[in-house]
């Protein structure tokens, strides 16, 4: 083979690899050296070669970490009341939800405060995209939810749990933050500890202005783009407030 089309080779049986699933979002790419070996060519090759998948989005390198298989990148409005999750699968993306925790609680101190209540049903949720997790919920709801089932935990999220009970969320208050990923964290989005990580927290709200649920959504920062649209010299506070009285 002609020695400048041989990190074209390496390029596109990299792809095809990422295209088939074989390599999985997320996923670390074997290093130059083993990648080098299993080619056989140059790590010159295996770099030009990487650099080419790079550019075109489909890998992505950390410092010190390693390179890996890109995440695909969702896009979430802010403006529209519902998880991102109802979003994606408007949008065709399948996505699932795995309940790892369902109990009554108490309710930490900073939260009760926030909630207004000491007690409540808790719920941890790990969502995935096809087989990559995404992201790791932790929720207290409102107590009336204490009668669900755990079946109905299982089948239902969060906003539906709670109107199935009589309780429709009116608004929400939204915080982002950026924090590096713990043990735990890390372990469930099969990233590695430290590793940047957003975390949406959200409070919701009844029409009545009681508080309904906290939620601490923890999400991998390489597959999530937040969108917020603004017309004219509008505040942000504005989008927010106009997207409220077209669903009064």
């Amino acid at each position: 083979m002609v020695p400048a089309l041989r990190y074209r080779a390496v390029a596109n049986d990299l792809e095809r690899q990422i295209t088939s699933g074989e390599l999985r979002p997320g996923e670390r790419i074997p290093g130059e050296n083993e990648l080098a070996r299993t080619f056989r060519v140059s790590r010159v090759t295996i770099r030009t070669a990487l650099a080419l998948l790079e550019k075109k989005a489909l890998i992505v390198r950390r410092a010190g970490a390693g390179t890996f298989v890109a995440m695909p990148r969702f896009h979430h409005d802010l403006t529209i009341l519902e998880s991102m999750f109802a979003q994606f699968t408007k949008v065709g993306i399948a996505s699932s939800a795995e309940l790892l925790e369902y109990q009554w609680a108490q309710v930490d101190a900073q939260t009760a405060r926030t909630l207004g209540y000491s007690e409540a049903m808790r719920l941890s949720r790990l969502w995935s995209i096809g087989k990559t997790p995404f992201a790791v919920t932790f929720s207290y709801l409102h107590p009336a939810t204490r009668s669900i089932s755990h079946a109905e935990a299982e089948r239902k999220a969060g906003y539906m749990l709670l109107e199935s009970v009589g309780h429709g969320v009116d608004r929400a208050r939204l915080n982002i933050r950026a924090e590096r990923a713990d043990r735990k964290i890390a372990q469930a989005l099969h990233i590695e500890v430290h590793a940047p990580v957003l975390v949406l927290e959200r409070t919701s709200y009844s029409a009545s202005n009681e508080a309904l649920e906290h939620t601490d959504c923890f999400m991998r920062s390489d597959a999530i783009d937040f969108v917020l649209s603004v017309q004219g010299g509008a505040s942000v506070s504005a989008a927010f407030q106009q997207q409220h009285a077209r669903r009064a």
